[in-house]
This record gives structure tokens, sequence and C-alpha cells, in this order.
């Protein structure tokens, strides 16, 4: 199973983003961040395999 980040500080585009990852079961959202910031935090913790 891949990891994903999502990072956007836009709330409707990560649940779009959300919405379309859903169809793929082999990808597990580990974190959703809502700034660049917290972005690098939660890469740094869970080293993803993709960033959306």
């Amino acid at each position: 199973m891949s990891k994903v980040i999502i990072i956007d500080d836009e709330f409707l585009a990560r649940s779009m983003v959300k919405e379309y990852l859903r169809k793929h079961p082999q990808l597990e959202i580990v974190a959703e961040c809502g700034d660049g910031f917290e972005g690098l935090k939660a890469i740094q913790e869970h080293e993803p395999d993709l960033i959306f």
C-alpha cells in the first residue's frame, strides 16, 4: 500500500482529491494538511510515497 499526503490550503480542493483517491484502495491517505508548514511536518513524520 502506498502512503499519500494531501496538502492544500482549500478545504474543497482537499475534499476533491480525497474523493478521487477513494477509487484507488491501494492508496492510504496518512495525512491531510492545510498549509506548507503542516505538510512539511507530515512529510518528515510519515515519509509518503505520493504527495498531492
